[in-house]
Order: structure tokens, then C-alpha cells, then sequence
């Protein structure tokens, strides 16, 4: 009993599909669902939890910390340097950018140097650090960070 080439063809060719299948849904998975009354742009974002180190230079009168969705903090105001705050990071991604407002009480001096630094210990990643001086009394500037 000879089997023709055709037939060797065809069941090689059925064979490779047959493992070809579950190698396909391995590496192409399909998307999750969405609940049916629920819009994309709202679908909740899964945050993690983490730590936030303001120092000043000075104690402000007022600091506050935003970010393009509201606030992220406010210095309360019997804190002093440095103060710790627990905030939420998105987990699908890998950026913070945050805009600092900052007051020191008196007069508005041209010479002195006002500072504010924020140390974010993101979960599971390496934390960091940035600084802004200022001259007078007022700072307004943005903070980013990325790990």
C-alpha cells in the first residue's frame, strides 16, 4: 500500500495546523472584555500605592500639588521639613508629571532662594528626585519623573 505525495502533503498540512492553532492564541490573544455599558474613556485605571517626600527650604505658607486630574497634595499646615504623603500611581504608566505651587510668607525679596524637592518611591522601581529654586517668594513649575 503506497500512499501518493499528495497525501503525505495533506496530512503534513493538517498536522501543522493542528499545532499551529494553539500557538496562535498563545501569542495572539484576544482583548478582554468590557462590560457593554461602560465607555472606554472611563474604564477605571489600576493604581499602586506610593511615597512622596516633599523638602522645602523655609516652610511655605501654602504648597499644593497637582496634577492634569486635580490635587495630589496640600502641605498641611503644622508639617515641616521633610513631610511624607502616600499617593496613587497609575500602573500602566511610567511617568508622573506634577505642577508645584508654593508660597513663602513676607515680602517678595529678589535675593532670596526658596527650594522645594520631591522624592517619589515608586513601587518596585528605583526613586527619584527632583528640585526647583525659585527667587522671591513664589514657585510655579512643573515636576516630572520617569522610571
Amino acid at each position: 500500500m503506497h500512499s501518493s505525495p499528495r497525501f503525505h502533503f495533506l496530512l503534513a498540512l493538517i498536522g501543522m495546523v493542528l499545532l499551529g492553532l494553539p500557538l496562535w492564541n498563545m501569542l495572539h490573544p484576544s482583548a478582554p472584555a468590557r462590560p457593554a455599558n461602560t465607555p472606554a474613556s472611563h474604564v477605571e485605571q489600576e493604581t499602586a500605592p506610593a511615597v512622596l517626600t516633599v523638602r522645602f527650604t523655609g516652610k511655605p505658607a501654602t504648597l499644593r500639588i497637582t496634577d492634569r486630574n486635580g490635587t495630589i497634595a496640600v502641605l498641611p499646615p503644622e508639617e515641616s521639613s521633610p513631610w511624607e504623603t502616600d499617593v496613587a500611581l497609575p500602573q500602566n504608566r511610567h511617568t508622573a508629571e506634577w505642577t508645584v505651587e508654593a508660597e513663602w510668607p513676607g515680602q517678595a525679596d529678589p535675593n532670596a532662594n526658596e527650594a522645594v524637592t520631591l522624592e517619589l518611591e515608586p513601587p518596585a522601581a528605583e526613586t527619584r528626585a527632583a528640585t526647583r529654586w525659585t527667587t522671591g517668594n513664589k514657585l510655579h513649575d512643573t515636576f516630572s519623573f520617569t522610571w
